[in-house]
């Protein structure tokens, strides 16, 4: 693999994120909502980061992550939504590179003192690789997903992206 370098992802880089993230959707076989728009708008607000690996002016991995305060760690944490590798370098360790840049860049910036991230309970591969680098499952808990106001069955639906999503028929998967 060419020499890699890593950049903090900019609203700029919406429309390659999004082409890199609706790849990885499309390998996992998830449903993918996600528009430029709305990346640039969660960017903006400081909902979302990312972060860009580059070789040769293409792009080869991207991670998207948000913040996270846990009053059980005691601190700020860093929740990865979404790992992509190119496959021309899978398999090469970009992965646990990326997610070391994630980590060392969030520890300077929040002093962010975990990293969490869900990955499918099909996903043997990327299983194997989340243990290797020291990710545990954590059997203390279940996520819990909600698409729409809370309230009782049927009531307060609302009409968001994840909600059309879920009526069509599309299940969520953990990555």
């Amino acid at each position: 693999m060419a020499a890699v370098e890593f950049r903090q992802a900019t609203q700029a880089d919406a429309a390659a994120l999004i082409q890199a993230l609706r790849a990885l959707g499309e390998a996992l076989g998830d449903p993918f909502a996600a528009d430029e728009a709305g990346l640039k708008k969660a960017m903006g607000r400081g909902i979302c980061h990312g972060i860009i690996a580059e070789a040769r002016g293409m792009t080869m991995g991207v991670a998207l992550f948000s913040p996270v305060y846990s009053t059980i760690y005691g601190g700020a944490g860093v929740f990865v939504t979404d790992l992509w590798v190119a496959d021309a370098v899978r398999g090469q360790g970009l992965g646990e590179m990326m997610l070391t840049e994630v980590w060392s860049r969030q520890v300077k910036a929040w002093g962010a003192c975990y990293m969490k991230l869900s990955v499918g309970v099909d996903n043997a591969e990327a299983r194997r690789l989340y243990q290797r680098l020291g990710f545990e499952p954590a059997e203390t808990e279940t996520t819990m997903l909600l698409t729409r106001a809370p309230g009782r069955a049927g009531q307060g639906r609302g009409k968001g992206k994840a909600d059309a999503r879920n009526k069509s028929g599309g299940k969520a998967k953990k990555r």
